[in-house]
């Protein structure tokens, strides 16, 4: 099921794609607006092992093709992002 979830600060939105993203088989995309939201979010999965992919500005041809390997392994369970790089031609295929 396909969801757009849109809930101000503070009020559990990280539960809404963190608990799909661990039991389902299938990726989950995470826009978030600040970046430094998105670098604590990333922090906080990374320790907890869950498998997970950033997209935005300054990512390495490197990181997109471990990022492209983990999708298409259906390894990839989390695909941040931030809405700026949601437009660029290079990210399209991503998303």
């Amino acid at each position: 099921m396909d969801q757009i979830i849109l809930l101000p600060t503070g009020s559990g939105k990280s539960i809404c794609y963190m608990l799909p993203a661990v039991l389902k088989r299938s990726i989950t995309v995470v826009v978030l607006p600040l970046l430094a939201l998105l670098r604590d979010q990333v922090k906080r999965l990374k320790s907890r092992g869950i498998p997970l992919g950033v997209v935005r500005g300054g990512v390495t041809e490197k990181e997109y093709g471990e990022i492209r390997e983990g999708i298409e392994r259906k390894e990839m369970r989390i695909l941040f992002t931030i809405p700026e790089a949601l437009s660029l031609k290079k990210n399209v295929s991503f998303f």
